[in-house]
């Protein structure tokens, strides 16, 4: 098992999230990062990467999960 960025897994998230819609499951959503961030998935005081790198990371599978919320119409 290897944790990867939104969207460069296997996880059909289309179908996780139109089954929530199916279910009219209405309950929060928590993103998490734990694939390799430098040592910040883990909560490295010290990390290998610039946090630069770790915030584009970030915002970028923040803007994936909005797309596929909105394309799910659940946002």
């Amino acid at each position: 098992m290897e944790n990867v960025p939104l969207g460069t897994g296997m996880v059909e998230f289309a179908k996780y999230f139109s089954l929530l819609k199916q279910y009219k499951i209405d309950a929060p959503i928590s993103l998490h990062f734990e694939y390799a961030l430098g040592g910040a998935e883990h909560g490295a005081k010290t990390i290998h990467i610039s946090k630069e790198e770790i915030i584009k990371a970030m915002k970028k599978d923040l803007t994936t999960l909005k797309v596929w919320l909105k394309e799910s119409g659940l946002s």
